[in-house]
């Protein structure tokens, strides 16, 4: 008996310790995110979680339209006739064929004038 109890004993030190660890791992990622403190009792990490969840899908939304406006912005500089409303129409009716080769024509030099804007938009690294 003594023996069971010292085993259940340690395997719930064990579940203590990996709680710990994943708080902490929990607090990490919110902190990362701006989202909210983790504190000891405060309240459940699932809670924790879905609130770091919405703090980074509202991040990527943000960034997806940042990155949308700079890129009209750099349209803008190049053609100053452009017509940016039947820009934001999206992409015109054609083959879905010859979207994707325009995909491809793009690829590169999206990445370039990416990186342009990288430092603006991209959150700094997680100092673990």
């Amino acid at each position: 008996m003594e023996a069971e109890l010292l085993s259940v004993r340690e395997a719930l030190k064990m579940e203590q310790h990996e709680h710990s660890e994943l708080r902490a791992a929990v607090g990490l990622v919110c902190d990362g995110l701006g989202a909210i403190q983790v504190r000891p009792r405060a309240s459940s990490l699932r809670s924790h979680l879905g609130v770091a969840f919405e703090r980074a899908r509202t991040q990527v939304k943000e960034a997806l339209h940042l990155g949308m406006r700079c890129a009209l912005a750099v349209f803008r500089s190049h053609y100053q006739k452009i017509d940016l409303e039947a820009l934001s129409d999206g992409y015109v009716d054609i083959p879905e064929e010859e979207l994707d080769a325009i995909d491809e024509e793009v690829l590169e030099p999206a990445k370039t004038l990416a990186a342009k804007f990288e430092e603006e938009i991209v959150p700094p690294p997680l100092e673990l």
